[in-house]
Parts: C-alpha cells; structure tokens; sequence
C-alpha cells in the first residue's frame, strides 16, 4: 500500500472548502432536548422509587373512609389517649389537656395475702368529688356513670336498644328531685337524644301511640296503648324489655297494660295481657360501641351452652367473655386476669393475677365502672382492687376502697 497524499495541512485545507452547514435550533431549544433525555433516563433508572408515594396515597384513602368500628381498636386500646370532658354531656372546644394519660409504668405490687390486706376497705371512704362527665377521644364519647346523685335530682334511667336490637343498654338522665317520678320518667323521654347516641326508641319512649302513667299507692307503671301498635316478634321483645327493666330501675313492682281505657293489650306474639311482674335486667355489663361514636355499658348477654353464674366473681368473670359478634367489646380487658373475688364487710376485694396490666384510658375507665356498677347490683358498697400496676383510672385512685355506682351512663343538660 503507498503512502497517503494527506497531511494535515491538506486535510485542514479541504475541512475548510466544505460548504457551511447551519443549525437552526436555538440554544435554548438544544438545552431542553438534552435536559429531557437525561430525565427520561433518570425515570426508567428510578421508577421504583415512586412506589412508597403510592403506598402511602392508599393507606390515606383507607384512613378517610374507615368506620369508627374499625378505628376503636387503636383509639381506645392504646396507652396515654388525650381526653378531653364536659359536664354538661359534651366536649369542651378548645381545651387540649388531657384528662386520662397513661400513668408511668411502676413495678407490679404483689398480690398479698387477702387477709393481711382486707382490713384496709372496711374504714369508711372520705367524701368523694366525682361526677359524672363526658369523656371524648379521638371522636368517641362515653358518659360516665354517677357515683352518686346531687341531692336536688334524681336519676332516670331507661332501657333503650341499640340499632341491632340485639343489646338492651340504660342511659341515665339527673331530673330535679321534685318532680313525681312519672314526670321525671316523660322528662327523660324528651331529653335523651337516641339518634344522636346511636341507639333505638321503641313506641314506649316515643308517648304517641303509648300513654305512660302511674299507681303511685300500688307501685304500678300504666302503659296505655292504641291497637295494632306493636309489630312483629322483635318489636314486642324489644317492646317488653325496655318496658320491664326501666320500670325496674324506677323501683315499680308490676306493669298494667291498658288498650284505650281497657284492660289488657292484645300483643301478636305474646297474647292478650293484662299485668307483668317486674324482673329486670341481667346482673353485670357489657361494653358497646355504636356507630355514631358513643362507647356505652349495656346489659350482659349470656354465654350459650354454659350455667348462669350467680355469684359477683362469677359474674365478673363472664364479662371477660367474647361477645364481639352481638356487637359488643371487651369488657374486661384481655390482659386483664382476676384471681379471685372475696368479700369483707360489704366491701368485694378484687385480687388480679400478678401480671396483669392496666391502662389510663376510656376503655379500662369503662371496665373499672362496669365492676363497679355491678358491684352495686349485688348489694356492695365499696370495690377494693389489689395487685393493680397503676394508680389511677380516669378519676378513680385504685390505691383505695372504690364507692360503687348508682346509675349507668349519665347523660345531662
């Protein structure tokens, strides 16, 4: 092969002869076709990144449509929820310190030895200040239970259902002592707001179709009711329970049915009936948890295939059992473990089993109340609870004897 005839003048020479070629894109057009192609790169590198986004875009979604159902388990059950309370049934706007907070872990006090400790809850207990409040978390609202009742008023309670008709629960209105208990008993009717609480108003508490009088001298509640009232086999039970255990909290003996002035109501399931003995509601409570956001102790459903407890230990202890599927929560708590319930001058000693844990939250409040609101029933006047591992429960100090409860989620005006 022979020598190149090219050097580089020659080549330079002959670079510079080429006509002119001319770009017409501006710099700035150059400029972004060169950014787009180095983020199109980036993109196709790096798409994976954008997958937590998007994750987090959905629990967001899942998080605006979700029930309050849903929500109770992390609202209640977790330690130090912010409480907010009124004492007028609502929430206070705009005051941020809490009520309820978790009280400091401490070291679990054993479980002594009931006769070294049952001595401590016969002294009678000092003047006690709680009232009955609104507690609100997290949207939810529970009204507490009254420990006692302002001497000017008197409690109410009625038996309502719950939109399932498948719990009966009381709610409890202070009316001024001086009404005559039939007043007081309509008075509730008109205070006691069922749709905004979550729960059913049967024809007894609406007073169109039913009449509701008294016999004072006989202790008779007078139910007067226009025919073909009450409908289907649920409606009477539902009808007949609210009936009998609110007249059983007014302390009425016996319930009169009337159809216009006459004797007897011609029910379609139960028959013609003219007078019911009172028998009342099952001892002991159940927590439940409507749609409308309002935590309320209902009355306790018995457990299938098992012998009905009578005593308050056995009692208790069958509060702890699952009722979720009538729509109620725990009761007591599951890591909750009661030991045994003894008694010592109207006082029941609680003993929990050492390890047992309790929280300063609106769902152990409402255990603790539970107890005490069954203690009641039972005839006791005081709950003492060993082996706690924290000091207080909402306003309740477990370091000493607790008064029990008279009446069950008050509500007030």
């Amino acid at each position: 092969m022979g020598q190149s005839n090219w050097n580089e003048e020659k080549i330079i020479q002959t670079l510079r002869d080429f006509p002119a070629v001319e770009d017409r894109q501006t710099k700035e057009e150059l400029f972004e076709k060169i950014e787009s192609r180095i983020e199109t790169k980036k993109t196709k590198r790096k798409s994976f990144k954008f997958m937590p986004i998007l994750a987090a875009a959905c629990v967001l979604l899942i998080a605006a449509i979700i029930s309050p159902a849903v929500l109770k388990e992390t609202v209640f059950k977790s330690p130090g929820s912010e409480v907010k309370y009124s004492s007028h049934g609502s929430s206070e706007i705009g005051k941020e310190a809490p009520l309820i907070q978790k009280t400091p872990e401490e070291s679990m006090p054993p479980a002594a030895d009931p006769e070294e400790r049952e001595a401590q809850p016969a002294k009678p207990p000092a003047e006690n200040k709680i009232e009955p409040k609104a507690y609100e978390s997290n949207n939810v609202t529970y009204h507490s239970a009254a420990v006692e009742v302002p001497d000017d008023k008197q409690a109410v309670t009625v038996y309502y259902t719950d939109e399932e008709a498948e719990n009966v629960v009381p709610v409890s209105y202070l009316a001024d002592k001086g009404l005559p208990k039939i007043e007081a008993l309509r008075e509730a009717f008109q205070m006691i707001d069922t749709e905004e609480m979550g729960l059913f108003a049967t024809d007894f508490h609406k007073g169109d179709r039913v009449k509701v009088s008294d016999d004072p001298e006989k202790n008779e509640l007078i139910l007067d009711i226009e025919p073909g009232t009450i409908q289907g086999t649920t409606g009477e039970r539902m009808f007949m329970d609210t009936v009998d255990h609110t007249a059983y909290s007014l302390g009425y003996k016996q319930v009169l049915f009337r159809t216009n002035g006459e004797p007897g109501y011609e029910f379609a399931h139960f028959g013609p009936i003219e007078t019911v003995d009172i028998k009342g509601p099952e001892k002991g409570f159940n927590t439940l948890f409507t749609e409308k956001g309002i935590l309320l102790l209902g009355e306790r459903l018995k457990a299938k295939d098992s012998r009905e407890p009578t005593s308050l230990e056995g009692i208790v202890k069958s509060m702890k059992l699952d009722t979720s599927g009538f729509g109620n929560e725990d009761t007591i708590q599951p890591n909750i473990f009661i030991k045994r319930i003894s008694e010592k001058e109207k006082t029941a000693v609680i003993e929990l089993v050492e390890g047992s844990r309790l929280e300063n939250n609106m769902m152990y409040m409402a255990m603790i109340e539970s107890i005490l609101l069954t203690a009641h029933q039972f005839g006791y006047e005081q709950v003492y609870f060993l082996g706690s591992n924290v000091q207080e429960v909402g306003p309740y100090n477990l370091n000493e004897p607790l008064p029990v409860l008279k009446a069950p989620n008050v509500i007030s005006h």
